[in-house]
């Protein structure tokens, strides 16, 4: 009885937006894309939001990234994004969500660790958490 409650508990956790956000493919650039955009203020407006990420969509670490066969327009991302509820649009503004919060602040954390997990290790925890 223990593990189907458990299961249900994991299986719900892990089908959150935060997860969704940490396991995704292109979380890293997520992640530091929304630091940076939301490091001085908590929302910008929408179309310097999309100025912003367009620049960096063209940049080739981003394509090296995603690779050449995936959508490499700012509206695509941002409506993507929107969609798995890391961002959100309010009165021409996008701001950060409790989503990318706790992402953000997980993915702090793990650096800011000083036990001696190794990359290695994360590398297996992140691809169990993929499966």
């Amino acid at each position: 009885m223990k593990y189907k409650k458990a299961h249900i508990i994991f299986s719900e956790a892990m089908s959150t937006p935060s997860i969704k956000l940490l396991t995704a493919k292109t979380s890293a650039f997520v992640l530091a894309f929304l630091s940076d955009v939301f490091s001085e203020k908590s929302e910008i407006e929408y179309n310097e939001f999309l100025r912003r990420l367009g620049a960096v969509i063209q940049d080739n670490r981003f394509k090296e990234l995603v690779g050449p066969s995936e959508e490499s327009n700012a509206r695509y991302y941002y409506n993507y994004w929107i969609s798995s509820n890391w961002i959100r649009e309010m009165d021409g503004k996008v701001i950060k969500t409790e989503a990318f919060e706790l992402s953000s602040r997980f993915a702090t954390s793990l650096e800011n660790r000083t036990s001696g997990v190794t990359s290695n290790h994360l590398q297996l925890v992140h691809n169990t958490i993929k499966d």
